[in-house]
């Protein structure tokens, strides 16, 4: 079963992405209103849903520039213990650029 949700409050180009890979039983509501918020009002990306598949919560955030996203979010991914263990892929253009791994 998937979950998903979208939240933006302004247009961005959807090139770079940031996706999120969690525990499929952590509750994410909280950081996603947080996320969502935080994105549209730098206005450097949009968070544009969660699917939850198997074993794993995946939260997709999207943008111009995925090292700037990550840079905008990852304070709040490391003030809760709950994410630890987590990781992201930034993924640097559409679908099939390249991309890398952070644990946080």
């Amino acid at each position: 079963m998937a979950l998903s949700w979208r939240h933006s409050l302004a247009p961005v180009v959807e090139e770079h992405a940031v996706f999120l890979h969690l525990p499929a039983n952590l509750e994410t509501g909280q950081i996603e209103t947080d996320l969502a918020t935080l994105l549209a009002q730098s206005r450097i990306g949009e968070f544009d849903g969660t699917d939850v598949s198997g074993d794993e919560k995946i939260l997709y955030l999207y943008g111009r520039n995925a090292e700037q996203i990550f840079e905008l979010i990852e304070p709040t991914l490391r003030s809760d213990d709950a994410y630890h263990g987590g990781w992201a892929q930034l993924r640097f253009g559409p679908p099939g650029s390249p991309f890398r791994k952070v644990q946080f």
